[in-house]
């Protein structure tokens, strides 16, 4: 906090300044908070108005089957009274208020936000209201939360379960969700996966030596619901 002493033509002023300055020339400007301490002396205060930032923790997706994500708020001051929105207007007004907490310092991480409103696209904001009252918005973060499990992927070639190929090199296509990542594992050195586009999948598999292997494929949609083999 800074101090600003200003001496006028009739008074001497003493300003407590926090992001703005709130005297000028001798005038108010509007919006400060006022408090009278003496005759010939103002003590004026005003909170922080920096524009808060939300956002979530580092590694976390925008869509996710997460019941309770954890987010980081920075811009902060001591003190400031912090609330997590869904669903509020650009300047935090309506919506409904998820948590609400006093910062200690100018970054603080809001653990295990708790989403009891099911599967469908949030839209938070935080709101940050300082100690002398004034109140900043963030810009709105979009969290879908998905945690339907997709159905299996469907295997097109080969066309029977069982397959029997005197080459080398066995290709499996299919059908999938679209955007998901389709694994292969069993008889392989390591799972494979390929990215479902259009719809669809393939994979590539070569074997050199005769013998019966058994493969099971999955699909993991965009927010990490994994669905059964097949």
């Amino acid at each position: 906090m800074n101090m600003i002493a200003v001496r006028t033509p009739r008074t001497d002023v003493v300003a407590y300044v926090m992001g703005i300055v709130c005297l000028s020339f001798g005038v108010l400007v509007a919006g400060c908070t006022v408090e009278p301490l003496r005759q010939g002396k103002v003590l004026m205060t005003v909170g922080s108005v920096t524009t808060p930032e939300l956002k979530l923790q580092v590694g976390a997706s925008s869509t996710s089957s997460d019941l309770t994500p954890s987010f980081e708020v920075s811009n902060l001051s001591e003190g400031d009274i912090i609330e997590i929105l869904d669903g509020a207007d650009s300047e935090c007004n309506g919506g409904s208020v998820l948590k609400s907490i006093t910062a200690s310092s100018d970054n603080v991480t809001i653990d295990s936000l708790e989403l009891a409103g099911g599967d469908k696209t949030y839209k938070f904001r935080v709101k940050v209201t300082s100690p002398s009252g004034a109140v900043s918005c963030s810009e709105e973060l979009e969290y879908v939360l998905d945690t339907v499990v997709p159905a299996a992927p469907i295997v097109t070639v080969p066309v029977l379960t069982s397959h029997y190929s005197n080459g080398s090199i066995l290709s499996v296509n299919g059908s999938c969700e679209n955007g998901a990542t389709v694994g292969l594992g069993g008889d392989v050195a390591a799972t494979m996966t390929a990215a479902c586009e259009n719809g669809a999948y393939s994979f590539s598999i070569s074997k050199d030596v005769d013998g019966t292997y058994n493969f099971s494929i999955t699909q993991t949609d965009v927010a990490g619901n994994v669905s059964s083999s097949v």
